[in-house]
């Protein structure tokens, strides 16, 4: 296990990051409007292994639409319902090896679809995430934040990750949290799982996600002023 240690100041005030030092160019694409396929909202996008866009609106259309480079309409994934096929709400949604993962956390229901749109399987679960991550060898990561999952409370804590094995259809809860500690006050808006890393708002690491489960990949140190108010924020959570 290797640690990276970075001294960095996080006063964004003082330590402007201009877009021309991290892009060199931005290319448009305009996208194919039609009511049919109109999207509302883009809450994620993925780009497929040929280079297909995959937009995801959450909260307007409710679906996910995906588009050729070109920005010419394909077609769409999946669609709101109570079939088996269907999701209520899109809580998230992961991809790869042509097919489009989407957890639906209202019924507490994985989706799988084929990148063509046609329904594959679902999952049905016990808990709460806001998050999905596919990992390979058949390996999904959920992330629960920090919210109380009753069934996997274990030595006096909930998990905050959970890795679940198509495969075996068994959960590995990871990386634990006081179950004295409120939600209430973590509800985070963040895609806690982005790009294989794990960020947790209470925790000074960035993991990196594993079909094993999280690796420690940066430690962040703060000054004593941060440690001394987040302390006390737990403290007042519980």
């Amino acid at each position: 296990r290797n640690l990276i240690y970075y001294s960095t100041k996080l006063e964004q005030s003082k330590n402007s990051v201009n877009l021309s030092d991290i892009v060199d160019s931005i290319d448009y694409v305009s996208l194919e409007t039609n009511p049919e396929y109109l999207i509302g909202a883009i809450d994620k996008l993925i780009m497929d292994d040929t280079g297909n866009y995959l937009i995801v609106d959450k909260e307007i259309t409710k679906t996910i639409l995906r588009f050729d480079p070109e920005g010419k309409f394909i077609n769409k994934i999946g669609c709101t319902g109570q079939a088996p096929n269907e999701y209520v709400t899109i809580t998230d949604v992961a991809y790869a090896d042509e097919k489009v993962y989407v957890w639906d956390c209202t019924s507490r229901k994985l989706l799988i679809y084929s990148v063509s749109g046609e329904f594959i399987s679902n999952h049905k679960f016990d808990y709460i995430a806001r998050s999905v991550l596919y990992l390979g060898n058949d390996r999904l990561a959920f992330c629960c934040d920090y919210i109380p999952n009753q069934k996997l409370l274990s030595d006096d804590g909930y998990p905050s990750v959970m890795i679940y094995d198509m495969k075996s259809d068994e959960i590995y809860p990871k990386t634990f949290f006081d179950k004295n500690i409120s939600s209430l006050g973590y509800m985070s808006l963040l895609n806690n799982l982005c790009d294989n890393n794990l960020y947790l708002p209470l925790n000074d690491t960035i993991y990196n996600m594993t079909v094993s489960g999280p690796e420690v990949k940066y430690v962040l140190s703060y000054d004593e002023k941060y440690k001394r108010n987040k302390e006390e924020y737990i403290e007042r959570s519980k």
